[in-house]
């Protein structure tokens, strides 16, 4: 049950930080131009502080906020801030190489609640996938499940988006899937020219 709720508190981190960006991207008193500039400065603000706190960890020098967020938030055994540094590079990714907002947030919305809440619905999972053991078939139908939320922003092509994000995120991959899903989802949208 302990690994339960600290999968539950990371993700809900990992969610809330994708809240964070969708509602800088979609912020009604900015325009377009502005919301992605102003999203990409978060988001490489949040790296920066990333890469300071690895740096500051290789060296064992004390962090007290980051060393706090480390050790409620880390899992045991993983490098420090590994999967965090690899959800704002996917989201810089995201947020650089798409053409319009709504796509963009539609990548976001993947990366930051499907992706979030699938990996707290899969960790209550009885159903491994026949493809990787270390994932369920739950966790894999809440990520395509809530990724059709995308429909908002890019309409009928989110069960598209969706059911790839959710293959890609499924695979047992040598890669972070905070890395693989969006950059995988923003192959798919400049080959449908968008």
């Amino acid at each position: 049950m302990k690994s339960h709720t600290f999968e539950f508190k990371r993700q809900s981190l990992h969610v809330l930080l994708g809240i964070i960006i969708l509602s800088i991207l979609l912020n009604p008193f900015l325009s377009p131009q502005d919301s992605l500039v102003y999203a990409q400065a978060f988001v490489s603000a949040f790296l920066l502080y990333l890469l300071v706190l690895i740096d500051r960890r290789e060296k064992n020098l004390p962090s007290p906020l980051a060393d706090y967020l480390l050790y409620s938030f880390e899992r045991m055994g993983a490098p420090p801030a590994h999967g965090a540094m690899w959800y704002a590079i996917g989201s810089l990714i995201a947020l650089t190489f798409v053409s319009d907002i709504a796509t963009a947030a539609s990548i976001i919305f993947l990366v930051g609640i499907a992706d979030g809440l699938s990996t707290i619905v899969g960790v209550r999972g009885r159903h491994p996938l026949p493809h990787n053991k270390k994932k369920t078939l739950e966790g894999t139908l809440a990520f395509f499940s809530v990724g059709l939320g995308a429909y908002a922003f890019i309409g009928p092509i989110a069960l598209f988006l969706s059911a790839l994000g959710a293959f890609t995120e499924s695979m047992d991959l040598q890669f972070d899937d905070n890395l693989t899903v969006p950059l995988v989802c923003v192959v798919f949208f400049k080959l449908i020219g968008l």
